[in-house]
């Protein structure tokens, strides 16, 4: 499965899964259960198997994709600054 870590919340990770057809179903995941989510930055991107109890096995972090989404996202609000400007509002 494939998840985008949210956000932390206490002692959860909370993430999104990105599966086709998942819709972006949030899971929480226990950080004692889950200690590898720990050293994950928000909005990190990353593969798992999800396991009994929440348990999360074969983590393999896509720090590259993650890299490459948030540039995108970057040159998607440079653009409509810049168009906001180029428009004369403020």
């Amino acid at each position: 499965m494939k998840f985008c870590l949210d956000r932390f919340e206490g002692q959860f990770a909370v993430c999104l899964c990105e599966d086709e057809g998942a819709n972006n179903k949030k899971y929480d995941f226990s950080l004692e259960k889950n200690p590898d989510l720990r050293s994950f930055p928000e909005g990190m991107l990353f593969e798992a198997t999800l396991g009994e109890n929440g348990v999360l096995t074969d983590i393999v972090a896509k720090a590259s994709e993650a890299e490459q989404r948030l540039a995108a996202a970057r040159a998607r609000l440079h653009a409509l600054a810049s168009r906001k400007k180029k428009n004369g509002d403020n």
